[in-house]
């Protein structure tokens, strides 16, 4: 029997967890943990076993608990129980590296690259990541930004390997033939509950009236919070200026229109995204 793995990679790439069949070693993670979100239609909460790592606990507490670090052994036996599983993946620098498993013979794979506006992938981790990414906050304020500091190498080098991916993916290779499918952020924002619809009829997953009725009970931003990390609201224009000219072709490949003035960052009527079709 084939098990049906949806693989969605976001941006670059942080956890992977493969099972091998009929080989579950106990294991408990102090890095990973359960957090405070909200709870989906397809799954119930993972049970909890006593852990060795004594005082270890998300920094956001759980609705009824503390989050302690989360059982690798239970969340694997968990998944081994569905038809139908996930992976988020963050920091996948090459689509390329992900080939063994499309062509894995006992696995039917899926790939679903989430892509974002890399102006606004910075803007939001110039605001959630102030220490890490002060340095992009001080040209933004001095409106001096050093072209060719090691900070915009890093983001030139990220942008080339989102678009490298992603033009692999959309060629459709014959290990990527009807595997692949390129999602952008901005359409999951504006429409999704669309964008929810083809990417379960891509993956073969039932969309099924509770997953709709999770959907639009958890998509409705407030507005205080909507467009927190907006390219418009936490651009400035030289910090957006300097990602056009190292991530020119990738802002291009996925649609995203260039600014040339202050004003088109601030006027909210003015849409940087093209309508666009990839798949």
């Amino acid at each position: 029997m084939r098990i049906k793995y949806t693989i969605s990679i976001v941006f670059f790439l942080a956890l992977v967890i493969i099972e091998k069949e009929n080989n579950i070693i106990s294991r408990v993670s102090d890095k990973l943990t359960l957090r405070q979100t909200p709870r989906t239609p397809l799954e119930p909460v993972l049970p909890t076993r006593p852990s060795p790592f004594k005082g270890v606990f998300e920094h956001h507490s759980c609705k009824n608990r503390r989050c302690g670090p989360l059982n690798l052994t239970l969340a694997s036996e968990s998944c081994l129980q569905k038809a139908h599983r996930a992976i988020k993946l963050v920091r996948v620098r090459q689509l390329q590296t992900l080939r063994l498993l499309a062509e894995e013979p006992g696995l039917d794979v899926r790939f679903i690259q989430l892509v974002r506006d890399p102006r606004a992938v910075l803007a939001s981790r110039i605001v959630a990541f102030a220490d890490r990414y002060k340095n992009w906050k001080q040209w933004a304020e001095d409106g001096d930004v050093p072209i060719d500091d090691v900070e915009v190498s890093k983001l030139k080098g990220n942008c080339n390997n989102l678009r490298m991916s992603a033009e692999l993916g959309l060629k459709q290779p014959l290990w990527l033939r009807r595997r692949y499918m390129l999602v952008r952020y901005e359409d999951i924002a504006r429409f999704p509950l669309q964008k929810a619809v083809e990417m379960y009829n891509f993956a073969g997953i039932p969309f099924t009236s509770k997953v709709k009725a999770w959907i639009l009970s958890n998509t409705q931003a407030s507005k205080e919070t909507g467009g927190l990390y907006s390219t418009q609201k936490k651009s400035s224009e030289q910090i957006a200026q300097v990602v056009q000219k190292v991530c020119g072709s990738t802002l291009k490949l996925f649609g995203y229109k260039f600014v040339s003035s202050e004003e088109m960052l601030t006027d909210k009527s003015i849409s940087l995204i093209e309508n666009k079709v990839f798949n």
